[in-house]
């Protein structure tokens, strides 16, 4: 079981750090933008992936977040 905990955790940490470290950026720009930190944040990943050749390793991470909870995410707006 810890074998398999930790070979998750080597697959996604990255990617997911990436998303962390944007999500917070956007959280402390988006209150001097007119917008919300959801549009800056949306922003910033697409600058991100389309600027900098992100490696391989971090695609399983980036896809979690971009595929799963992205779509939580939208749920929960939903329900708010």
């Amino acid at each position: 079981m810890l074998d398999l905990l930790s070979r998750i955790t080597k697959t996604y940490f990255l990617g997911l750090l990436l998303n962390i470290v944007l999500t917070v950026l956007a959280l402390l720009i988006s209150p001097f933008l007119p917008f919300g930190a959801v549009i800056v944040g949306i922003t910033l990943g697409m600058l991100t992936g389309n600027i900098f050749k992100l490696p391989n390793s971090w695609l399983p991470g980036i896809n979690f977040s971009k595929n799963t909870i992205l779509s939580w995410a939208i749920i929960f707006m939903g329900v708010k």
